[in-house]
């Protein structure tokens, strides 16, 4: 599960944007019931002295949250993981 803070970024649309603002830019989904809000995929970086030129890519899956109205967002790196596959997980 991903921390929602301004202090983590990620690539997303060729700028650094936090899991906030990546969320604001996804489509709304096609089943407003459907668990998944959705998915993007993303770069980040492997520890903060890697070089800057060297990424990981990742996928960040945005659902529901079964108790709240609020979401969660949950990342992989491994993509050929499919969605429901990183929730089940």
């Amino acid at each position: 599960m991903i921390r929602t803070t301004e202090k983590i970024h990620y690539q997303y649309q060729e700028k650094w944007q936090n899991v906030k603002s990546i969320y604001q830019n996804l489509e709304s989904p096609l089943d407003p019931k459907a668990p998944i809000i959705g998915s993007v995929c993303v770069k980040i970086r492997e520890d903060k002295v890697s070089p800057v030129d060297e990424f990981v890519d990742a996928r960040i899956v945005f659902i529901k949250d079964r108790r709240s109205e609020n979401w969660l967002a949950l990342l992989c790196t491994d993509l050929s993981v499919s969605e429901e596959e990183v929730v089940r997980i």
